[in-house]
């Protein structure tokens, strides 16, 4: 997998937590799951998924994977078209 910079609209995020610097991350990729740009940091992992509900929202991505602690897929936030929002 590559690292890519910046871009205005990927295909997935990841909120992920890193046991290294003890945050939350929002981390950005496209559709050949090459990272794009730097991940976004924070200390609560509810400020991370609001970040990645608002990607969302802004149509910066399509769906954002929500991992646990321990990794495992806890949800994914996808836009849905028909009731205009993220759900």
């Amino acid at each position: 997998m590559g690292h890519k910079q910046y871009a205005e609209r990927w295909s997935y995020s990841v909120v992920h937590h890193s046991v290294e610097w003890d945050c939350w991350l929002v981390t950005a990729y496209d559709a050949e799951h090459d990272q794009i740009g730097d991940s976004d940091t924070y200390y609560r992992k509810s400020d991370a998924v609001d970040m990645a509900r608002a990607y969302i929202e802004a149509n910066r991505c399509d769906v954002a994977h929500i991992y646990a602690k321990d990794g495992r897929l806890l949800n994914c936030i996808a836009y849905r078209s028909e009731r205009g929002k993220v759900c």
